[in-house]
């Protein structure tokens, strides 16, 4: 479990340095544009990939920015199907 934080932060910076100019599939929207989004889902790379979930829920680590990125990773260069989930209020 010791090595797994510095593989996370290493995939994050391989993936910054991505070229900006590169075709990508848009994530699925949850709900309509006016409303916050609760998931997104990055498709692998068929419909047999394996699926995980990466659930976005602290306040303090910024998750809602890094597990993104590190979904995008996942689909795309090792063809897994990920979905992020993002903590939200009821009432707002």
């Amino acid at each position: 479990m010791k090595n797994v934080l510095p593989i996370v932060i290493c995939l994050i910076l391989f993936s910054c340095k991505e070229q900006k100019n590169t075709i990508t599939k848009e994530p699925e929207m949850a709900q309509e544009v006016d409303s916050p989004k609760k998931w997104l889902t990055y498709e692998g790379a068929d419909e047999n990939a394996k699926h995980i979930v990466l659930i976005s829920g602290d306040e303090e680590y910024r998750s809602e920015e890094a597990l993104p990125q590190l979904a995008k990773i996942l689909s795309k260069h090792h063809g897994f199907k990920c979905t992020v989930l993002f903590a939200q209020e009821e009432d707002k």
